[in-house]
């Protein structure tokens, strides 16, 4: 694959921040690609960055800062305070880029490759490229590349440390399994382990571009029907994987998260029995294509009700069954389905629970109102297709 040149506006990434920030080249630059200057191994420091790169959840920042001691104690754990991410960021970079072009120059400085990375002085986090700030042309054919890679890398892991074949899926999962979703929303089982975590710090120590680029969450942008987030998709495969109901998997957070949306549906039209690293590599080569259908995920979605499941539904509300239509019964069968899965896990207001009834009634108002919140958008969508 060849390598791009960084631009202005190139999009950046912190290990330890929760937000991107556009690469800014000094003022200075006299080579340009377009109306943009081009990037060299020397555009460091905060004047290089528009903005930051948001709050900063570094250990090392959190160990060596007096002002975090008083908060510090009041948590339960130096990781608990980590994840919060409470401190803004404070970039501090000395390091030039690493990973350029050896025989290009801009000023007597080499030029920087969209697989650069430099290294944050104050919380040591890897700073890698988002992107190159070019226009990605075929961006699911690049996730294709950085997967070959990155099955290369655990290829050549496992091959040093003598772990058994039937570990990598599970070293696979520790990278491309994003951990940046909700407790609520996260239906899939995943633990860590010594394996898993010696192979992240391999990876992370070997190739810090290819580290930071699973790091953060994988999206790619279906036109007008929005962005599929992948790394939901292979969450929600593996949670269908160890049998987990898929009407079981709906939640609001989902559903106000577009690419949450686009990347359960996805899952839902999946074989079963696939690894993350299959899931992904299959979706990606079905992604590009010319027979990819976007609006396909939708309208399987609306069909997954069989015969039965519609006689039953109208039998129970004693429905006449010619006066609706098929897509109208499998409305009310997912309806039934849906509700009835994640009616246990609606929050219900403690202090008011007797004024309704009992706590079950409040629950199944709220995954009534989530429901309809899930199917209406789904009827919405289905209807753009046809």
């Amino acid at each position: 694959m060849s390598k791009k040149y960084v631009i202005e506006d190139a999009l950046l990434s912190c290990q330890y921040g929760n937000k991107t920030c556009e690469l800014k080249p000094w003022d200075d630059r006299h080579i340009f690609s377009g109306e943009k200057g081009i990037a060299s191994e020397c555009d460091i420091g905060k004047l290089c960055c528009k903005g930051t790169f948001g709050s900063c959840r570094s250990p090392f920042f959190i160990q060596s800062n007096k002002e975090t001691r008083n908060v510090l104690d009041q948590m339960k754990s130096l990781q608990q305070l980590a994840l919060g991410g409470i401190f803004p960021c404070e970039m501090f970079v000395q390091l030039q880029w690493q990973n350029t072009k050896d025989d290009v120059f801009l000023g007597g400085y080499k030029a920087l490759l969209e697989d650069g990375w430099t290294i944050c002085g104050t919380g040591l986090g890897i700073i890698s490229l988002v992107d190159s700030g070019q226009e990605e042309e075929i961006p699911a054919q690049e996730m294709l590349e950085r997967l070959e890679q990155l099955n290369d890398m655990v290829d050549t892991y496992m091959s040093e440390h003598n772990i058994s074949p039937k570990k990598k899926a599970g070293i696979m999962d520790s990278v491309l399994l994003w951990n940046g979703y909700l407790e609520t929303d996260t239906f899939w089982d995943y633990k860590s382990n010594e394996i898993n975590r010696g192979f992240c710090s391999y990876l992370e120590k070997t190739d810090p571009h290819l580290f930071n680029y699973f790091e953060r969450g994988l999206y790619i942008q279906d036109g007008e029907r929005g962005p599929i987030d992948l790394g939901y998709m292979m969450g929600i495969n593996k949670a269908l994987n160890e049998s987990a109901d898929a009407w079981d998997c709906v939640s609001q957070t989902m559903i106000e998260d577009r690419g949450m949306y686009n990347g359960y549906l996805e899952a839902c039209q999946q074989e079963r029995g696939k690894s993350s690293y299959d899931s992904l590599t299959d979706f990606l080569k079905q992604y590009n294509s010319p027979d990819y259908d976007g609006y396909g995920r939708y309208k399987a979605y609306v069909d997954a009700p069989v015969q039965e499941w519609r006689d039953r539904y109208c039998m129970d509300r004693a429905y006449d069954p010619d006066k609706l239509s098929v897509e109208e019964q499998n409305m009310g069968v997912l309806r039934d389905m849906i509700s009835g899965r994640i009616q246990s896990r609606m929050p219900y207001d403690e202090e008011k629970w007797y004024k309704v009834g009992n706590i079950a009634e409040q629950q199944a108002e709220r995954a009534s109102k989530v429901t309809d919140l899930f199917l209406k958008t789904l009827e919405e969508d289905t209807k753009k297709g046809e």
